[in-house]
C-alpha cells in the first residue's frame, strides 16, 4: 500500500521482492518499473537497482553505460554497493574506460564504509599495486582483513 501512495522506500523493496520473486512471482519488469518510481522520488537505493538490471539485462535490455550511469548517481551520494560495482566497472572497462586509479578511488570509497567487497578489492590493488596504488603488503593485509572481518 505505501508503495501504490508514492513512498520511495517502499517502492523500491517492492522492487526488490518482484527482483527476486519474494513472497511475489519474479518479475524483473515489474521490478524495473518499480525502481523508476523510486527514483522519481529521489530514492539512493533505487539508483543502485536500476544499475544492476541494466548491467544483467533484466528487466531492461542489457546496457553497461546506463548501469555505470546509475552506479555512478549512487556512488556520488556515498552508496557503497553503487561505488564498489562502480570501481568494477572502471577496473574492468565495462561501460566505462578502464581506468584503475578511478577504480580504486571508489574501492577506497566504499572500503570505508565497511563493504566488505570493497575492502577485499582495496586489499588486492595493494597486494598488486593497481591504480596509484603502490605495492603495500601492510594495507592490503588491513583491508583483506577489514573483509573477512565484515563478511
Amino acid at each position: 500500500q505505501a508503495a501504490e501512495k508514492g513512498h520511495a522506500g517502499a517502492q523500491n523493496r517492492l522492487g526488490r521482492c518482484y527482483y527476486h520473486g519474494r513472497g511475489v512471482e519474479k518479475n524483473h519488469v515489474e521490478a524495473v518499473k518499480l525502481y523508476r518510481q523510486a527514483v522519481e522520488h529521489g530514492y539512493v537505493g533505487a539508483q543502485y537497482d536500476l544499475g544492476v538490471s541494466y548491467e544483467h539485462g533484466e528487466g531492461v535490455e542489457k546496457n553497461m553505460a546506463e548501469a555505470v550511469k546509475w552506479y555512478h548517481q549512487a556512488a556520488e551520494q556515498s552508496y557503497a554497493y553503487a561505488q564498489n560495482n562502480l570501481g568494477v566497472s572502471y577496473e574492468h572497462g565495462e561501460g566505462e574506460e578502464k581506468n584503475m586509479a578511478e577504480a580504486v578511488k571508489w574501492y577506497h570509497q566504499a572500503a570505508e564504509q565497511s563493504y566488505a567487497y570493497a575492502q577485499n578489492n582495496l586489499g588486492r590493488c595493494y597486494y598488486f599495486s593497481y591504480g596509484h596504488c603502490e605495492r603495500d603488503l601492510g594495507k592490503a593485509e588491513h583491508w583483506l582483513a577489514k573483509a573477512v572481518e565484515n563478511g
